[in-house]
Protein backbone atom coordinates (compact mmCIF):
# COMPACT_ATOMS: atom_id res chain seq x y z
CA UNK A 1 0.00 0.00 0.00
CA UNK A 2 2.90 2.36 0.75
CA UNK A 3 4.23 1.94 -2.79
CA UNK A 4 0.79 2.68 -4.24
CA UNK A 5 0.68 5.93 -2.26
CA UNK A 6 4.13 6.97 -3.53
CA UNK A 7 3.15 6.21 -7.12
CA UNK A 8 -0.12 8.13 -6.82
CA UNK A 9 1.60 11.25 -5.52
CA UNK A 10 4.12 11.07 -8.36
CA UNK A 11 1.58 10.41 -11.12
CA UNK A 12 -1.13 12.76 -9.83
CA UNK A 13 0.69 15.47 -7.83
CA UNK A 14 -2.19 17.93 -8.13
CA UNK A 15 -4.88 15.57 -6.80
CA UNK A 16 -6.13 16.19 -3.28
CA UNK A 17 -9.49 14.38 -3.46
CA UNK A 18 -9.65 10.59 -3.50
CA UNK A 19 -12.78 8.47 -3.73
CA UNK A 20 -12.24 5.04 -2.21
CA UNK A 21 -14.40 2.19 -3.41
CA UNK A 22 -14.29 -1.39 -2.21
CA UNK A 23 -16.08 -3.98 -0.14
CA UNK A 24 -16.09 -3.88 3.65
CA UNK A 25 -12.65 -4.92 4.86
CA UNK A 26 -10.95 -4.29 1.52
CA UNK A 27 -8.45 -1.80 2.93
CA UNK A 28 -9.93 1.65 2.36
CA UNK A 29 -9.03 2.88 5.85
CA UNK A 30 -5.64 1.14 5.63
CA UNK A 31 -5.01 3.12 2.46
CA UNK A 32 -5.79 6.38 4.28
CA UNK A 33 -3.47 5.34 7.14
CA UNK A 34 -0.59 4.83 4.70
CA UNK A 35 -1.33 8.09 2.91
CA UNK A 36 -1.49 10.07 6.18
CA UNK A 37 1.83 8.57 7.25
CA UNK A 38 3.32 9.48 3.86
CA UNK A 39 2.13 13.06 4.39
CA UNK A 40 3.93 13.11 7.73
CA UNK A 41 0.93 12.85 10.03
CA UNK A 42 1.51 11.32 13.44
CA UNK A 43 -2.23 11.18 14.17
CA UNK A 44 -3.89 7.82 14.67
CA UNK A 45 -6.10 7.17 11.65
CA UNK A 46 -9.29 5.29 12.42
CA UNK A 47 -12.43 4.53 10.46
CA UNK A 48 -14.91 7.43 10.53
CA UNK A 49 -17.89 5.09 10.17
CA UNK A 50 -19.76 6.58 13.14
CA UNK A 51 -18.39 10.13 13.16
CA UNK A 52 -18.63 10.32 9.34
CA UNK A 53 -15.71 12.79 9.16
CA UNK A 54 -12.33 12.59 10.87
CA UNK A 55 -9.70 15.31 10.62
CA UNK A 56 -5.96 14.73 10.89
CA UNK A 57 -3.06 17.15 10.79
CA UNK A 58 0.06 16.80 8.68
CA UNK A 59 2.97 19.06 7.72
CA UNK A 60 1.51 19.07 4.20
CA UNK A 61 -1.95 20.25 5.23
CA UNK A 62 -5.17 19.06 6.80
CA UNK A 63 -6.41 15.57 5.98
CA UNK A 64 -10.14 14.83 5.96
CA UNK A 65 -11.25 11.20 6.04
CA UNK A 66 -14.93 10.64 5.35
CA UNK A 67 -17.09 7.53 5.40
CA UNK A 68 -20.47 7.98 3.71
CA UNK A 69 -21.61 4.38 4.23
CA UNK A 70 -24.39 5.30 6.68
CA UNK A 71 -25.85 8.14 4.62
CA UNK A 72 -29.09 7.47 2.79
CA UNK A 73 -29.39 10.29 0.27
CA UNK A 74 -27.70 13.29 -1.30
CA UNK A 75 -29.49 15.78 0.95
CA UNK A 76 -27.64 14.25 3.93
CA UNK A 77 -24.40 14.80 2.01
CA UNK A 78 -25.29 18.44 1.44
CA UNK A 79 -26.26 18.89 5.11
CA UNK A 80 -22.73 17.84 6.12
CA UNK A 81 -21.23 20.64 4.06
CA UNK A 82 -19.00 18.30 2.06
CA UNK A 83 -18.76 20.85 -0.73
CA UNK A 84 -16.70 23.10 1.55
CA UNK A 85 -14.28 20.28 2.36
CA UNK A 86 -13.87 19.39 -1.30
CA UNK A 87 -13.26 22.98 -2.39
CA UNK A 88 -10.82 23.90 0.39
CA UNK A 89 -7.78 22.37 -1.33
CA UNK A 90 -6.96 20.04 1.56
CA UNK A 91 -6.50 16.28 1.38
CA UNK A 92 -9.88 14.50 1.24
CA UNK A 93 -10.38 10.74 1.32
CA UNK A 94 -13.97 9.64 0.88
CA UNK A 95 -15.06 6.06 1.46
CA UNK A 96 -18.34 4.93 -0.17
CA UNK A 97 -18.53 7.95 -2.53
CA UNK A 98 -21.36 6.62 -4.73
CA UNK A 99 -23.93 8.72 -2.86
CA UNK A 100 -22.18 11.96 -3.83
CA UNK A 101 -23.83 14.07 -6.51
CA UNK A 102 -22.04 13.75 -9.84
CA UNK A 103 -20.72 17.33 -9.77
CA UNK A 104 -18.90 16.66 -6.49
CA UNK A 105 -16.92 13.84 -8.13
CA UNK A 106 -15.43 15.92 -10.95
CA UNK A 107 -12.13 16.86 -9.26
CA UNK A 108 -11.45 13.55 -7.53
CA UNK A 109 -9.55 10.41 -8.36
CA UNK A 110 -11.39 7.12 -7.85
CA UNK A 111 -9.44 4.25 -6.34
CA UNK A 112 -11.01 0.80 -6.41
CA UNK A 113 -9.63 -1.67 -3.88
CA UNK A 114 -10.49 -5.32 -4.42
CA UNK A 115 -9.77 -8.27 -2.15
CA UNK A 116 -7.72 -10.93 -3.91
CA UNK A 117 -6.79 -12.96 -0.83
CA UNK A 118 -6.25 -12.64 2.93
CA UNK A 119 -3.25 -10.34 2.46
CA UNK A 120 -3.60 -9.44 -1.24
CA UNK A 121 -5.38 -6.49 -2.78
CA UNK A 122 -5.83 -5.30 -6.34
CA UNK A 123 -5.93 -1.52 -6.74
CA UNK A 124 -7.38 0.04 -9.88
CA UNK A 125 -7.36 3.78 -10.51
Amino acid sequence: MSEVVRQLTRQFPEKRIFFLRGDLGSGKTSFVKKFAKYLGSSDEVTSPTFSIIQEYESPRGAIYHMDLYRLDNTSEVEDLGLEEYLEAGNWCFIEWPDILPKWMKEEGLTINIMIEGPEARKIVI
